[in-house]
């Protein structure tokens, strides 16, 4: 099917122009999600792309994989699943505009083994790495080598950012490139609970909890919660979610945590617990059998 009749069998009611880039087609509503006005194009540049002027952009392959559309126009790239035995797919480019320099320190990186970190929490960073050297990128704090990367990829395996944890302990986790419906663990599949963590360390503890067949994974932070959940239930209506929050440090942490039971069930830590206290906290001061109970 050429460009032309793939955008008004798909998408009818929009108009075509031609560019240096090649046809264009838009705008159309996005019958996707509550569009007040057109806001959605398509154009053949290179291997053919959307525009979302209200969300996000990028290769046409991944809009129409999304969405469950049969089919590309003649020219386009089609969707192919590489997600392969765990393989995480390089730099995608449509979401996020550091991603490719979050995959430079992560496709650069080498095996991480001995990191302060890893030390300190007595896990093993077998998947994980370490940066082989330093980074200095535009508006973004200075990534020394050794740095402990967490790849974070999106619902359809693609590699969108890392979690940094510094060799300096002392100095803050930082992000590079997108966490937004991403996350680090286990792959969400239909008919298997998924546990919901903030943190690297929590998921390790939680994967000890509540057994190693538990799917488990790190969605970098609370605030990223939400539109997780929300993400893997278009794609995994069924599936049955379980979050397991730090201790809230604040009232607005307290109504994000309220929030989540409309998406799942929460395992919420005892009222006597310290503000942001987590469940490798918990792991760790109380012992397996008294943390399974909490469970």
């Amino acid at each position: 099917m050429d460009f032309r009749s793939w955008c008004k069998t798909y998408f009818p009611g929009g108009t075509f122009s031609t560019s240096k880039d090649g046809e264009n087609y838009g705008l159309v509503k996005n019958p996707y999600r509550d569009d007040s006005r057109p806001s959605l194009s398509f154009g053949t540049k290179g291997k053919g792309v959307y525009n979302d002027f209200g969300g996000r952009g990028g290769d046409i392959k991944f809009f129409v994989h999304e969405h469950g559309i049969p089919e590309v126009w003649d020219g386009a790239e089609p969707w192919e699943e590489r997600r392969e035995g765990g393989k995480i797919l390089s730099y995608r480019g449509e979401d996020h505009a550091n991603a490719r320099q979050a995959w430079q320190m992560w496709e650069e990186g080498k095996p991480a083994d001995d990191h302060p970190y890893l030390q300190k929490k007595g896990y093993s960073g077998e998947d994980l790495r370490v940066t082989s050297r330093e980074y200095r990128f535009e508006k973004d704090v200075v990534t020394p080598a050794g740095t402990l990367l967490i790849p974070a990829t999106d619902l359809y395996g693609a590699f969108q950012g890392v979690e940094r944890i510094f060799p300096d302990l002392s100095r803050d986790k930082a992000h590079r490139g997108g966490k937004s419906r991403c996350y680090y663990g286990d792959k969400p599949e239909d008919g298997r609970p998924l546990y919901l963590v903030e943190g690297w360390a929590t998921r390790e503890a939680v994967k000890r909890i509540a057994g190693d067949n538990t799917a488990v994974v790190e969605i970098f932070g609370l605030s990223c919660m939400t539109g997780f959940a929300k993400a893997v239930k278009e794609i995994h209506p069924n599936i049955e979610l379980v979050f397991c929050p730090d201790k809230p440090g604040s009232e607005e942490q307290r109504k994000i945590v309220e929030s989540l039971k409309q998406y799942g069930a929460v395992v919420e830590l005892p009222e006597d617990r310290e503000k942001n206290t987590d469940w490798d906290d918990e792991l760790r001061r109380h012992g397996i059998e008294p943390a399974k109970a909490l469970f």
